[in-house]
């Protein structure tokens, strides 16, 4: 009906009147879907509340329960790399003249030719 307004005088003058309207038509509503995108970005539209305490409740211990046995689990691996730095750090380094290799049974005091050794 738009196109007939026009009054086009040939089939290319109509297409181009169609084309037109057609493209301001979309456009249209391409505006008026970000304007209510805008319009409602940062707003909560409904929010069901579900009165069920028990089971968030329990939830909420299970939760608790679990981090309770991180922690504990935490404190043990945490007191194992103290462990293990403090051992490395106690021991010789390479240039050091006790046996690197049989460290436990040397030391630099009682230093004992261990031979050739496969590392």
């Amino acid at each position: 009906m738009k196109v007939r307004e026009h009054d086009p005088l040939t089939l290319d003058a109509a297409l181009h009147v169609a084309l037109r309207l057609e493209a301001i038509h979309q456009a249209t509503a391409a505006r008026e879907a970000a304007e209510d995108n805008a319009r409602t970005r940062g707003r909560v539209r409904a929010v069901v509340s579900d009165n069920n305490s028990a089971t968030n409740n329990a939830i909420l211990s299970r939760l608790n329960e679990l981090a309770s046995r991180f922690d504990t689990q935490l404190k043990s691996v945490s007191g194992r790399m103290d462990n293990l730095e403090h051992t490395l750090r106690r021991q010789p380094s390479v240039n050091d003249t006790a046996c690197v290799v049989c460290w436990p049974k040397h030391n630099a005091q009682n230093m004992v030719d261990c031979g050739p050794v496969d590392i």
